[in-house]
């Protein structure tokens, strides 16, 4: 009865006994997609193996460009609609890694590229997707010092060591000890 609904939303024209996009194969249902389907999804992953390739031969322009490429097909959590979902968190969960990593690898990129303002949007970016991303954060610290922002830079450092505190962790460690 739900496939047959599902047909008959995705497909409300199609004659009967002849469905076109929610197949059924053995067992198992398929969507069979047309050829120019856009899938955030597939983008994303399409943009992160692109980059992957061209850092891989040292093409760092292409890199980035496939990393700008990648953040701008990611739009948020996975399905939010489906709530708490169990059998979304792995994806979820992965997606979100992804692309905060993603970010922080952009922000990298940006700052030895000498474009520190595009490195704090970038390690910004990161922190949006995930807050505990230790390496956006020590970023977000360094692009703030290169764009020449010593109080935002300051003010970044001290947004870290509170979320640091708020897990419990030692902020008068070395690493905040010297700036991040």
């Amino acid at each position: 009865m739900a496939i047959s609904s599902l047909r008959g939303l995705l497909e409300p024209d199609r004659e009967r006994r002849k469905p076109q996009l929610v197949v059924r194969t053995g067992d198992a249902y398929l969507l069979n997609l047309p050829a120019d389907a856009y899938l955030d999804t597939l983008a994303f992953q399409t943009a992160l193996t692109r980059s992957r390739r061209a850092r891989a031969v040292g093409d760092t322009d292409s890199a980035v460009a496939d990393l700008r490429d990648a953040l701008a097909s990611y739009s948020g959590e996975l399905l939010p609609e489906d709530g708490p979902a169990e059998w979304l968190q792995h994806d979820r969960e992965m997606y979100r890694r992804q692309a905060a990593n993603a970010a922080a690898e952009l922000a990298a990129a940006e700052l030895a590229a000498g474009n520190p303002r595009d490195a704090v949007a970038a390690a910004e970016k990161c922190l949006v997707i995930d807050a505990f991303h230790d390496t956006g954060w020590q970023l977000l610290v360094r692009a703030y010092r290169r764009l020449g922002a010593p109080a935002a830079a300051e003010r970044a450092r001290r947004r870290y060591a509170a979320m640091l505190a708020s897990l419990g962790i030692d902020t008068d460690g070395p690493g905040l000890a010297n700036g991040c």
